[in-house]
């Protein structure tokens, strides 16, 4: 559990500092450079995965902002349409199509 502790704490950049790799003996250059590459390894992990989820949450909103404005289009044009039936109606003009009766199947 303490290696899976450090490494989470060490990648998320949290840094408690309550745990610090150390070793016991004479050779702790090579040991403290691995960790470092592994640490740098694992900043440049997190911060790539943490970039494409930005990425992807912000291609769905843009996603969603285009289908909302073709949605409102096509209220807009569904309203235009039954004014111009009913205006039709009104002056007793046969359009061949009955428009309202349309939209509310739609709807």
């Amino acid at each position: 559990f303490d290696a899976f502790y450090f490494c989470f704490i060490t990648s998320t950049t949290i840094g408690f500092g309550d745990m610090t790799p150390d070793i016991a003996g004479e050779d702790k250059s090579l040991y403290m450079m691995v960790c470092t590459v592994y640490i740098l390894l694992g900043l440049a992990f997190t911060s790539t995965i943490i970039e494409i989820v930005r990425r992807q949450m912000v291609e769905n909103l843009r996603k969603m902002q285009e289908l909302r404005a073709q949605i409102q289009a096509q209220i807009k044009l569904a309203e235009t349409l039954k004014k111009l039936s009913d205006n039709a109606e009104k002056n007793n003009i046969d359009i061949g199509v009955n428009i309202s009766d349309d939209l509310e199947q739609l709807r």
